[in-house]
């Protein structure tokens, strides 16, 4: 940083755009949402309300399907931050936190569908097909993950099956209310000084990391790593000219992903290369999610093997979706055009609803699978 200071101030402007411009508007009024939820004792109400569905699925507590929602509509690192507050409250165990950060770790679709696939690609076919590949490669990794920490996990869901879950979920509501005991501005101010001070954090490690890379470029370590990169890009059958990409993406997705969109090689490795960076989510990301879990007793092991088993299915699923025959949606988003300026104007509006949508299509399938048992409980009275 002393020998190139203006290399040095570059990277780090670079860096503070991104967050000014980018993460501070998506991530911020969503941080503060989360908090106040919490804090009221609505996350308790949605996660009774959900609990028939996240635990036989993903074996994690209802309120898990709040942290999936709030992640999808923001981006990665809300996810990890709501995480390690329900592993603090005791509101989830050690290895349920551990299996929830295995699938909260996504991207924001506006990123997939607007930055990459229309802003990279210029189609939004392809921005389509990577959040395709990108959700349902997480939903694999939750299916996967459900199996981790068997031997320590010693408790198991039990279903009241006469106690009626609206009833519950608002008791549960009410106690946490009553617990917590906080007037609504203290709720309110404490909601937003939480935020504010984690999405500085989060502003922290972007400038850091956008500065090691700029450094990187410059003393030519970049190109030092192409080497081992090139022969293992050769054995795969890909083009060389992906080394820069993978290198730059394995520290920084939007960096790397951009470099994979310029890269001289065919179309489809293209896309195979940007979905396994955005699933990968970087280092950058990583050591975030990192400093946000050390305040609990959250391991970064699993989450790190659960990035490396969303790379793997990301890529084989982009694979499968870009081939002739793919069941990749022939048309495009009518709302997605090449003009990214009003694809960002609604960012908020589209972030919320998305939220919304989530959580209500959660709450579908949770009534639906108590639906179910209720009529096998009246199908069983009725055969005795």
């Amino acid at each position: 940083m002393i020998c190139y200071p203006n290399e040095t101030i570059t990277g780090a402007t670079s860096g503070l755009k991104i967050f000014v411009f980018v993460l501070l508007p998506a991530l911020l009024p969503f941080l503060i949402l989360s908090e106040i939820l919490m804090g009221l004792g609505i996350v308790h109400f949605i996660g009774t309300l959900l609990e028939p569905l996240m635990r036989p699925v993903f074996r994690v507590p209802g309120m898990g399907a709040f942290a999936i929602a709030m992640s999808l509509s923001s981006g990665y690192l809300t996810g990890a931050i709501i995480t390690a507050k329900l592993r603090k409250d005791k509101m989830c165990s050690r290895v349920e936190a551990e299996r929830l950060l295995s699938i909260t770790n996504v991207s924001n679709p506006i990123f997939i569908l607007g930055s990459v696939g229309v802003g990279m690609f210029h189609s939004a076919k392809l921005g389509i097909t990577l959040a395709l590949a990108h959700y349902l490669s997480c939903l694999l990794v939750g299916l996967v993950f459900r199996f981790y920490g068997q031997k320590e996990e010693r408790t198991e869901y039990v279903y009241l099956k006469n106690k009626n879950i609206f009833i519950r979920a608002l008791q549960e509501m009410c106690q946490t209310r009553l617990a917590d005991g906080r007037p609504l501005g203290q709720i309110l101010g404490e909601s937003v000084q939480h935020a504010v001070n984690n999405i500085f954090l989060i502003g922290g490690f972007l400038i850091l990391f956008s500065v090691i890379l700029k450094l990187m470029n410059i003393l030519g370590l970049i190109t030092l790593l192409c080497l081992p990169v090139n022969i293992f890009l050769q054995m795969l059958g890909f083009s060389q000219s992906f080394s820069p990409s993978l290198i730059n993406g394995f520290i920084e997705v939007t960096l790397g992903s951009t470099l994979a969109s310029q890269a001289t090689a065919p179309l489809w490795q293209k896309i195979v290369i940007t979905s396994s960076i955005i699933a990968w989510s970087g280092l950058s990301v990583q050591a975030q999610v990192a400093s946000i879990i050390s305040r609990t007793d959250i391991r970064i092991l699993p989450y790190l093997s659960a990035r490396i088993l969303h790379t793997f299915f990301a890529a084989c699923l982009s694979l499968l979706f870009i081939q002739p025959h793919s069941l990749v949606p022939i048309l495009a988003l009518p709302a997605m055009t090449a003009n990214t300026n009003n694809l960002f104007g609604n960012y908020l509006i589209y972030c919320f609803s998305a939220l919304f949508l989530i959580l209500a299509f959660f709450l579908a399938v949770s009534l639906l699978v108590i639906l179910f048992r209720k009529i096998h409980l009246v199908i069983g009275k009725i055969t005795k």
